[in-house]
């Protein structure tokens, strides 16, 4: 297969145990750089052997991986019609024996076809085609073919499911420096009316360790003014090799600050946990190669330094996934023994089952999770594994029902595409598509003055256990109680007189473990 594959659960190289890159997409603009090894086409030019390249990696791990079976010649078509896009007078048809590129002045073009499975065959007649759009279309013809491959890709993977889909080589880098890491400062950023902020500062990276403080505003780079930058303009600015140096100046209140800081590399940080009425709270707001060792080290260091908490609450609200490998290893944190996932998919290492070894944290510590419709992908896997296996119970609202792995396919261009490869099932054995986690208590049917009656809290437990067994068999549910299902559950908007209204049930629960019969491991 031409390219390399990146796989991740979201996404995954199914080796038992799962240690390599599997991912569901992190989103967020990250200061750092992740090097490209490949060459491409200057703009402007069309090179027939770089995008036959191109495109076998991309048709190759489609149909290797895509759960939807598809067809050399549906892919070829599917692109080629891409350029209609690019050019609306250019009209692409395919019938069982020749393409046609017909154009609204009568110019047209025919190409004989080759059969429905020949993939090399389907490969030179994509590269032909544009060739030929490129002679009848000027339009196509001032386009570099790094653009018109770019919108092929992106036409062709439109015609499966919605969480298929390609990146160009910027956005690829993007996407694998929040994966993987990344060499920069440790910031990550986003624009405001003031300019480019600091949203979050990485404990162990660079700028924590120079002095950059969330909400000090970007003013210039090593002299370039940021002012008026975009958050892209400035993460390029940051970028730079491992061990360079990079000069930043700072607006901080009224203040101007300036800093010099090495750039190196830096895993974006995950993991946020404090005590709060001798509570151990832990935030994950993604899945990263960093997550589990930066959990197991937060949970050890405050159960270190401020003794047993009184319960532990996972918060994976927002949290919209990441690599499914760290879900598992997380699961495995908390559960020693029983099924975490079950995956299943049309190519054969897609069949997978995933167990508990060995519990290492919080023995003896209930548990609570808040999830809410944000909550996604792995961030599910982690949060069925820990209900199904009663280890946990889960607060909120329903998931966002993901339910489906993918696989990422770096293409020779820098590129990647991302193919939903396989469906994933809950430990209890219901599918986590459409619709998602349920918890165990229902926020939305809890009064905003009840979140610490214990009383009021346990009636909310039941109501929710009678949703909770409707949605681990709503297969069987006839259609009517199945939109009504999808319609229950749903998000409460929080005034801030209430506050945080799930922790404090949280709190309450874990603090009255008879309420909901919660298990300690």
């Amino acid at each position: 297969m031409v390219g390399r594959k990146e796989v991740m659960i979201n996404y995954g190289s199914w080796l038992p145990r799962l240690h390599n890159a599997l991912t569901i997409a992190l989103l967020g603009l990250l200061l750092g750089t992740c090097a490209p090894s490949y060459m491409v086409p200057s703009s402007g030019q069309f090179d027939s052997r770089f995008s036959r390249q191109v495109l076998q990696a991309a048709f190759d791990g489609i149909l290797d991986y895509h759960i939807q079976k598809s067809s050399p010649r549906e892919l070829a078509v599917w692109s080629l019609e891409g350029l209609e896009k690019l050019d609306p007078s250019l009209q692409v048809d395919a019938d069982p024996r020749r393409l046609t590129l017909r154009r609204r002045n009568g110019n047209t073009a025919y190409l004989s076809l080759p059969a429905d499975n020949d993939v090399s065959g389907w490969l030179t007649t994509t590269v032909d085609g544009i060739v030929l759009a490129r002679e009848l279309s000027p339009t196509l013809a001032d386009l570099g073919g790094e653009k018109i491959i770019d919108h092929m890709l992106t036409i062709m993977l439109q015609n499966f499911d919605r969480f298929s889909r390609y990146k160009n080589a910027a956005a690829a880098d993007n996407s694998r420096a929040a994966r993987h890491g990344f060499t920069g400062i440790g910031v990550s950023i986003e624009k405001t009316p003031d300019g480019v902020r600091i949203v979050t500062v990485y404990d162990a990276g660079p700028a924590a360790a120079a002095g950059l403080v969330e909400e000090d505003i970007f003013i210039a780079v090593d002299d370039v003014d940021t002012r008026q930058a975009t958050p892209q303009e400035v993460a390029k600015l940051v970028r730079g090799r491992n061990g360079t140096e990079v000069r930043i100046t700072m607006l901080r209140g009224e203040d101007i600050k300036r800093f010099t800081i090495t750039r190196r590399p830096v895993v974006p940080q995950s993991v946020k946990l404090r005590r709060q009425d001798g509570f151990a709270i832990v935030r994950l707001t993604s899945f990263n190669k960093g997550t589990t060792k930066a959990l197991r080290q937060a949970i050890r260091q405050d159960s270190r330094q401020n003794g047993k908490p009184l319960g532990l609450i996972l918060d994976l609200r927002g949290n919209r996934g990441g690599l499914l490998n760290q879900a598992i290893d997380v699961s495995d944190l908390f559960l020693g023994s029983g099924k975490i996932l079950i995956t299943d998919g049309r190519n054969f290492r897609a069949k997978q089952r995933f167990t508990a070894e060995d519990a290492e944290l919080a023995y003896g510590v209930p548990m609570a999770v808040l999830i809410d419709q944000r909550s996604a992908s792995a961030t599910e896997v982690l949060a069925a594994a820990l209900q199904d296996n009663k280890r946990a119970l889960l607060i909120g609202s329903r998931t966002f029902g993901k339910g489906t792995v993918q696989t990422v396919i770096r293409l020779p261009d820098g590129g990647e595409i991302t193919v939903t490869w396989a469906r994933m099932f809950a430990p209890s054995g219901y599918a986590l598509s459409t619709y998602g986690v349920f918890p165990d208590i229902c926020i939305i049917n809890l009064a905003s003055d009840n979140a610490g009656n214990p009383s009021a809290v346990r009636s909310a437990s039941d109501e929710a256990m009678q949703l909770l067994d409707q949605r681990r068999n709503s297969a069987n549910l006839s259609e009517a109680k199945q939109q009504a299902l999808l319609a229950s559950c749903g998000p409460k908007t929080l005034s801030t007189a209430n506050g945080d209204e799930a922790l404090s049930i949280a709190k309450t629960i874990l603090g009255n473990p008879s309420i909901a019969n919660i298990p300690t491991q």
